[in-house]
């Protein structure tokens, strides 16, 4: 018997009887594992703090999640407390001359930030 889980607006009901609740598909696994994925294109995590500070990060992949949600933990840059309201937005590459500057200026800086009025 092929077991699936049922997620109701995102939840699902913790299965009652032994195991998980859920049969392993390992042609699906093997298939998944097999596929090429494409490359990311680039981007910028853009984040505004409510005093008007702007920080800009490149997306790096290779970094721990907690960075998309607080970009200004890069390299141990902790500027704003955590109760600080911020607004991030993620700013793909549009082929605007300001995307491309602030990109470029990224890659030699690594991060940006911006004081209020700047």
């Amino acid at each position: 018997m092929e077991e699936r889980l049922g997620p109701v607006n995102g939840f699902v009901r913790v299965p009652e009887a032994p195991g998980l609740g859920v049969t392993l598909d390992r042609a699906a696994l093997e298939r998944l594992e097999a596929l090429e994925l494409p490359t990311q294109s680039r981007w910028i995590i853009a984040s505004s703090y409510a005093d008007g500070t702007r920080l800009y990060c490149p997306f790096e992949p290779d970094t721990s999640g907690h960075f998309l949600v607080r970009p200004d933990w890069k390299r141990g840059l902790m500027p704003f407390s955590h109760c600080a309201p911020i607004t991030t937005r993620y700013w793909d590459d549009d082929g605007s001359s300001e995307f491309t500057q602030m990109y470029a200026r990224l890659e030699r800086e690594g991060m940006v930030l911006e004081p209020p009025g700047a």
